[in-house]
């Protein structure tokens, strides 16, 4: 087919810009005589104008159109047929919507008196729930109606299959225990499964009730704020509103850290926060006043909690349930004057400390009034057995033996005569802790000591009346516990047969016995364990004696771990080490002839002392082949020969 001529593709061109532009407006196309010789096929066509416009009914347009017209028609009629079948047989679907659960029950209820519940349960499914049960989750301190020393916290109830519109009652009984006003809630769940299936639905209601009354009232006058170090007492007022009596009454008083019991006017449990009231009558009262002093920072939130309710027996000290519970906070207000005391620079009310160091103590006390303090008066008094008493040397101070308190006053120095408003003075002292040996003589077991220091003085209240302020801070001195490793090289003895020679020949194999042990004189230590690592030149022969001792050895790293894990208190004092042997081998080269190869590196011992709360360590040097624990045979034992 001939080409058009370039006059007539210039005004083709044309034509298309204006279709292009939209300015396509009587417009007469010229037309061309093409040559009669010539005839147009139309499978000449370019393939791009085909794919552009398209044959009649082939279109890209209208293959789209038809595959969404077929797409839409499937999705009507298979929305169709599943409405026909979910209407036709009744529309079996499942919904927590139609199960009704109703819980019904007083909305106030007396401490101690028996919580009734109603709960109604019905079935709007079109099909049964099987294996459906009711769960019961009561509040903290319920205790079973039948038997009050029972706690109750959960309740289970079977109820089979609820068929279809099928309704079921159920109630339940329990006694509520709780402070006036307090709001409790009690959770209902209800679980089912479905025909054929395993999995488990349920729904949960709630319901909440308010105790109303406590057959106990319990008043506590707690002051709202203290200054640290200061002597104050507090009170707890009982009263009963039951009409029979209480029996057993136990109060039970958690104190907050920092607090130091002192005494109460009612005798209590040797650890100062229990109380035995007996029988409580109808109306009656009872009272316990309480005298300690609190330690603390300035502003620190102290909390105390106050339990009374009936013994659960006369030994343990534990209230059966609550007929009362009080919580009470006080702030911490800077004492009238301060102290503190630090031992080797620590000021924690705990330092962890090694046998036989030396300790460096330094007091510091300040007065935070704008008044004088006068005729001031330190002591520090020492409980335990883990100091030196020879080494105690105070600094302006007297050391007494028979007590083991020392004294600093205004007879030892005169800075304890007058301590202005705003001033701050200090001292010192030195000790030692005993010796691992004179340490295992006295305590085998946690050695500690509580160092106690008091500070006393007067001062003139604005009645001019002279009152005594007070600050006591205590530190807690724990020794550190000193696991031991020994560690031997053995040729002719121990588990293992060993091939060579005591001293070395080039080129020849040579096999050792390497033996490991651990003692741990006093403080559990835990997480124990022994790593080395073996030279390149040395080989590890996978014998272990005992064989149960987990010793491993990684052949990429060529390191040894023994895994030791707990090492009780006492281990290779109070009964055998913990030991393990193997064996490793090594061929001498030429380039170690006149020394003595390294069989061993340094070993490690590492752990945690429990009762310290401290990581500890122990290490010994590399085993070469001199290290021999064996009869020496001459002065050259060991020393690579060829």
């Amino acid at each position: 087919m001939a080409l058009p001529s370039s006059k007539e593709t210039s005004s083709l061109n044309e034509l298309q810009k204006k279709l292009d532009q939209g300015t396509l407006t009587n417009v007469r196309l010229k037309r061309s005589n093409l040559p009669p010789e010539e005839s147009v096929d139309a499978s000449d066509w370019s393939k791009d104008i085909i794919d552009d416009y398209g044959e009649p009914g082939q279109s890209s347009s209208w293959r789209k159109i038809k595959n969404f017209l077929v797409i839409a028609v499937v999705f009507f009629v298979a929305s169709l047929g599943i409405a026909s079948i979910v209407i036709l047989r009744g529309g079996n679907l499942i919904s927590n919507a139609n199960i009704n659960l109703d819980l019904r029950g007083p909305v106030s209820v007396k401490s101690g008196d028996v919580l009734h519940l109603q709960v109604g349960i019905i079935n709007h499914n079109k099909v049964s729930l099987e294996a459906a049960r009711v769960l019961v989750e009561y509040p903290d301190g319920t205790r079973s109606a039948t038997d009050a020393t029972q706690n109750f916290v959960r309740e289970n109830y079977n109820l089979g299959t609820i068929k279809k519109d099928e309704v079921v009652n159920r109630s339940f009984d329990a006694l509520v225990f709780g402070g006036q006003g307090v709001q409790q809630k009690v959770k209902l769940i209800f679980e089912y499964r479905l025909v054929g299936s395993n999995n488990i639905f349920s729904k949960e209601k709630d319901f909440v009730y308010t105790i109303s009354d406590a057959p106990i009232t319990m008043a506590v006058d707690l002051p709202t704020e203290m200054n640290a170090g200061r002597e104050f007492d507090f009170t707890i007022e009982l009263v009963s509103n039951s009409p029979t009596i209480l029996s057993d009454l136990l109060l039970d008083v958690s104190y907050p850290p920092g607090f130091q019991f002192k005494s109460a006017d009612i005798p209590s449990a040797p650890d100062g926060h229990v109380w035995h009231l007996g029988d409580l009558a109808s109306g009656a009262k009872k009272k316990v006043t309480i005298t300690g002093f609190l330690s603390g920072q300035e502003n620190e939130l102290k909390s105390f909690r106050f339990v009374v309710g009936p013994a659960q027996n006369q030994t343990d000290g534990q209230t059966a349930f609550a007929y009362a519970d009080a919580l009470k906070n006080l702030v911490i207000r800077n004492p009238f004057v301060s102290a503190n005391l630090a031992l080797n620079n620590q000021s924690g009310d705990e330092i962890v400390v090694l046998p036989a160091e030396n300790i460096n103590g330094q007091i510091t006390w300040a007065n935070n009034l704008t008044t004088d303090i006068k005729n001031l008066q330190l002591e520090l008094k020492i409980d335990g057995s883990i100091i030196n008493r020879r080494s105690i040397d105070a600094v302006s101070g007297f050391y007494r033996s028979q007590d083991d308190k020392i004294l600093w006053n205004k007879e030892t120095s005169a800075d304890f005569e007058t301590l202005t408003p705003n001033d701050k003075k200090q001292t010192g002292l030195t000790f030692s802790i005993l010796s691992l040996s004179s340490l295992r003589d006295t305590l085998a077991r946690n050695p500690q000591a509580k160092l106690t220091l008091v500070v006393t003085g007067e001062r003139q209240t604005a009645s001019n009346q002279s009152e005594t302020v007070r600050t006591e801070i205590s530190k807690i001195v724990k020794v550190l516990s000193v696991p031991q490793l020994a560690t031997q090289l053995l040729f002719n003895s121990g588990p293992f047969s060993n091939v060579g020679s005591v001293n070395p020949k080039v080129d020849q194999q040579t096999s050792y016995t390497v033996v490991w042990s651990v003692a741990n004189p006093y403080n559990e230590v835990k997480e124990a364990q022994v790593v080395a690592t073996l030279p390149v030149y040395v080989d590890w022969q996978s014998t272990i004696s005992p064989a149960d001792e987990k010793l491993s050895y990684n052949s990429s790293t060529r390191q040894l771990t023994w895994a030791l894990g707990l090492l009780p208190a006492g281990s290779g004092f109070d009964s055998a080490p913990r030991e393990v042997s193997f064996q490793v081998t090594f061929t001498p080269s030429l380039s170690q002839i006149g020394i003595a190869p390294t069989m061993v590196s340094a070993t490690v011992l590492t752990g945690k002392d429990s009762f310290a709360n401290t990581p500890v360590s122990f290490s010994r040097g590399a085993l070469t082949t001199s290290s021999l624990n064996e009869p020496k045979e001459g002065a050259s034992v060991g020393i690579v020969s060829e």
